[in-house]
């Protein structure tokens, strides 16, 4: 059962990080020319979601820890990235979108607290 609960962990840590990756690039690659008051905006919400990949979490051997552990983690890149925006951020429709995200996110770093320990 410890082999399973390692894979199942080392699988969801690898397509968190393989999954934001690949929407760095695409985002990279697809990115029209920018002001530099908003180049300098995207900058720091990338670097906000590059941050938690540079962090090393060892995985527990427990599913159920090591879950809530990543995805806390995965929640407080999406606040970083969410402030950012709107900080910076025009379209009203987005920002209201990027509020309500970042309540829900908080409320489930919350509610997954108990299943970290």
């Amino acid at each position: 059962m410890t082999t399973r609960t390692n894979l199942v962990a080392a699988v969801l840590l690898i397509a968190t990080v393989f999954g934001t990756f690949a929407c760095a690039q695409q985002q990279t690659k697809a990115s029209p020319p920018l002001s530099s008051q908003s180049n300098a905006a995207s900058m720091e919400m990338r670097k906000a979601m590059m941050q938690g990949q540079s962090m090393s979490m060892p995985m527990t051997g427990d599913v159920d820890k090591d879950f809530a552990t990543m995805m806390t983690m995965h929640h407080r890149q999406a606040i970083a990235m969410i402030d950012v925006y709107l900080q910076h951020g025009d379209d009203a429709e987005l920002r209201a979108l990027a509020q309500h995200m970042k309540q829900a996110q908080q409320k489930e770093i919350i509610e997954m607290a108990p299943h970290k320990k």
